[in-house]
Parts: C-alpha cells; sequence; structure tokens
C-alpha cells in the first residue's frame, strides 16, 4: 500500500517517525482531463497515476505533492518518493 500526504518528510515527523525510509526522488504523474471530468475523477485519476509511478520505484510513501492546474484540461501531480530502509 502506498501512502499519499501533502505534508513534507519533516513535517510529518521525519526521522522521528519514519527511521526506516529513505528517499528515493521525484514521482510524477499527469492526467489529460476528460472535458466531462469532475473534479473528484480528476484526483482520483491523477492519484492513480502517482501510486503506479511510485510503486514502479518500490515507494511505500510520497510526501510534498503539489496538483496543478486541476479541471483545466492538462493535471499534474508531484510529489517525494520515499521506501523502506534495505
Amino acid at each position: 500500500m502506498i501512502r499519499l500526504t501533502n505534508q513534507t518528510f519533516m513535517e510529518a515527523g521525519g526521522n522521528e517517525v519514519y527511521p526506516d525510509l529513505e528517499m528515493v526522488g521525484i514521482v510524477a504523474s499527469e492526467e489529460i482531463n476528460r472535458r466531462e471530468s469532475s473534479y473528484d475523477i480528476v484526483m482520483d485519476d491523477l492519484n492513480s497515476s502517482l501510486k503506479r509511478n511510485a510503486n514502479n520505484k518500490g515507494c511505500s510513501y510520497i510526501f510534498n505533492i503539489k496538483y496543478e492546474h486541476i479541471e483545466k484540461g492538462h493535471s499534474t501531480a508531484i510529489g517525494t518518493g520515499y521506501k523502506p530502509k534495505l
């Protein structure tokens, strides 16, 4: 299960709360919105795509997610991925 949050790693507690995580890097998703798409559908599509991309990098958490251009035809989400230390 991949967890998403808008908080930065430090805001969420950093190494004190998540001592077993290490940063992987940037995880992003991009969606072309269908004209009839509602805000909720766009957000679901972006988050699903973000989770898929995070899974491909072995991430279990994505912190500091920023969303842009929701409901304007072309939407993006970008965050910082973290995975368990080996």
